[in-house]
């Protein structure tokens, strides 16, 4: 399968809802065989 690389900047306007996103879109991604490669937090 084609390889493909996402990049995001995302604005957080709720913190205490983006919080549940992590735990979510990380199992989807590993669903799918992807990974994360960097994860900055807090700039």
């Amino acid at each position: 399968m084609p390889k493909g690389c996402l990049l995001a900047h995302t604005k957080v306007r709720d913190p205490e809802q983006f919080s549940q996103f992590g735990p979510m879109s990380g199992a989807r991604v590993q669903e799918y065989g992807g990974r994360v490669l960097v994860l900055a937090e807090g700039r």
